[in-house]
């Protein structure tokens, strides 16, 4: 449960050509639904907007979901374009088809987090688990820039791919 004193807000945006302004929708909603402020880039937008919208919002979060498997060109180099300016250590979040349909999760993972990304999910995950990881990621990085807590500002690796499919193995079968 989110407290009184506490705000989350995240940017939303697609990958490249993808189009899913129904599906932004119901994530945005979703997400709001769990406590979370959500500013949606509906349709195409360049990394460099997403950017500089959430540096206008005081964004924690850039979040990026991918519908046709075009996540890659638009989430490379995401991480130090916030570096320079100015939103360093921001969350990342990739989700959804993000390579083509042929790639394992686990490798789509381990890429991504290779590129800075903290968590990157598959396709069909629990919404409600991608606010509520957010919610307690952001409060971790908080934490750790008001100093109560050492370590690197990067979260470590939480979530395995099998847990998520064990922790939702009732929404597919």
């Amino acid at each position: 449960m989110t407290g009184w004193h506490e705000n989350f807000n995240a940017v939303l945006g697609v990958s490249g050509d993808d189009c899913p302004v129904i599906g932004c929708g119901v994530i945005r909603r979703r997400l709001e639904q769990n406590g979370i402020r959500v500013t949606s880039l509906e349709g195409a937008a360049s990394k460099e907007k997403l950017v500089s919208v959430a540096k206008q919002n005081g964004a924690d979060a850039i979040l990026i979901s991918s519908n046709y498997g075009f996540g890659e060109p638009m989430c490379r180099g995401l991480r130090a374009l916030c570096d320079e300016n100015g939103l360093k250590g921001i969350t990342l979040y990739a989700g959804g088809n993000l390579m083509a349909a042929s790639a394992q999760f686990p490798d789509v993972e381990q890429r991504f987090r290779a590129m800075g990304y903290d968590r990157v999910f598959p396709p069909l995950v629990s919404l409600a688990l991608v606010a509520e990881q957010l919610k307690e990621d952001i409060r971790r990085k908080r934490r750790f820039l008001k100093g109560r807590i050492a370590g690197p500002a990067r979260l470590p690796e939480r979530a395995s791919p099998a847990g998520l499919s064990q922790a939702f193995a009732h929404m597919y079968g």
